[in-house]
């Protein structure tokens, strides 16, 4: 559908009959649909968006009769999602992995993933078959530094159960304790400054952020004497309540 390179059918198609077979929900179908509907009417400065037949591609719908391992990437980050929209057109790629050793930039791994995946979804992967080939080496992998991209809540532990020392930044979406406040992991409750415990309520789903939180909240009493409450709660609040990300 783009006029430089025109769409026309393969000779052959190499794909399985999984691959050809639609994965998408209806629901996710129907979002496709009203997405391809406000793109062709509001969106007309993408790439190739004014062209005839031009619509959105997901992996959900299509796939490529060629290269049926190609996917179409997913960007993972806000800034990648308005550069995606505005001055990259949707085209199949493979996703690529590097990992380098930063004492001496020798390249220690590499390999190609989906392009629909996340780069924190391929780190357990990365992380297994590198350490064993640095083992037989003789080598000793203690540090792992990677950037945002790599974060998540199950890959710090992963990575701590593994005997290694995570560089990671976490995203912006997270959510740590409050200052002066103590984590005790064993119980699963907060430590106010007032060493006061501040017990774990529940787990819940942040709506404007996408992610996973758990509350603690303290009861009222704990909070009513106390000669940290006005600077600590503020005016209105009667209890310490936070939430964390999980």
């Amino acid at each position: 559908m783009d006029k430089e390179q025109p769409f026309r059918k393969s000779k052959g198609d190499k794909s399985d009959k999984n691959e050809r077979s639609i994965t998408a929900t209806e629901n996710e179908l129907q979002a496709i649909s009203t997405r391809n509907k406000r793109w062709s009417k509001d969106q007309d400065h993408r790439p190739g968006a004014g062209n005839k037949g031009s619509k959105y591609t997901s992996n959900k719908t299509h796939y490529s009769p060629t290269d049926p391992d190609a996917r179409i990437s997913v960007p993972v980050t806000d800034e990648q999602k308005r550069e995606n929209d505005i001055s990259k057109a949707r085209k199949l790629n493979y996703l690529s992995q590097l990992s380098v050793d930063t004492g001496h930039h020798v390249i220690t791994d590499i390999r190609a993933y989906h392009a629909d995946g996340k780069d924190n979804q391929q780190l357990p992967d990365i992380v297994k078959r590198l350490k064993r080939r640095l083992w037989q080496q003789g080598l000793v992998w203690e540090n792992c530094v990677a950037d945002t991209g790599y974060s998540s809540g199950e890959n710090y532990p992963f990575l701590e159960a593994q005997g290694l020392k995570s560089f990671i930044p976490a995203r912006g979406t997270f959510k740590g304790g409050p200052d002066g406040f103590k984590y005790v992991e064993k119980e699963d409750h907060y430590l106010c400054p007032q060493d006061k415990i501040i017990p774990f309520t529940k787990e819940f789903n942040d709506y404007r952020t996408g992610t996973r939180k758990k509350e603690y909240r303290a009861r009222k009493h704990v909070c009513i004497d106390c000669p940290i409450r006005s600077s600590c709660l503020g005016k209105s609040a009667q209890e310490k309540k936070f939430s964390v990300t999980y």
